[in-house]
């Protein structure tokens, strides 16, 4: 390189300089810091698969909530579900309990 090619280089370099430290700023950023693009698409994904959980247990609690209400309410629904789910019986009662096993 010559004597005036080196100057021509600087003059550009004086006159460009900003847009110059600004795009490598950003490509320093987006590639080389700990929040990378690519640490954003995984906290990205990992906040969306922990929506959908959250939306499976809101869904859960409105169910448990109308149960719950239901238990409240209803003395017969009370008896159904102990008997459903504890297998609650009265004293003059006999109780047979058939389990099934699925073969794969």
């Amino acid at each position: 390189m010559n004597r005036e090619s080196i100057k021509n280089f600087f003059k550009i370099l004086r006159k460009w300089w900003l847009p110059i430290a600004v795009v490598l700023f950003f490509v320093y950023l987006m590639f080389f810091d700990q929040n990378n693009i690519r640490v954003r698409m995984e906290y990205k994904n990992e906040l969306d698969s922990l929506k959908e959980i959250l939306d499976a247990y809101l869904i859960q609690m409105k169910e448990d909530s109308i149960k719950i209400e239901e238990l409240m309410r209803d003395k017969d629904v009370v008896e159904e579900y102990a008997r459903e789910e504890y297998g609650y019986k009265k004293a003059d009662e006999d109780i047979f309990i058939i389990k099934t096993t699925t073969e794969e």
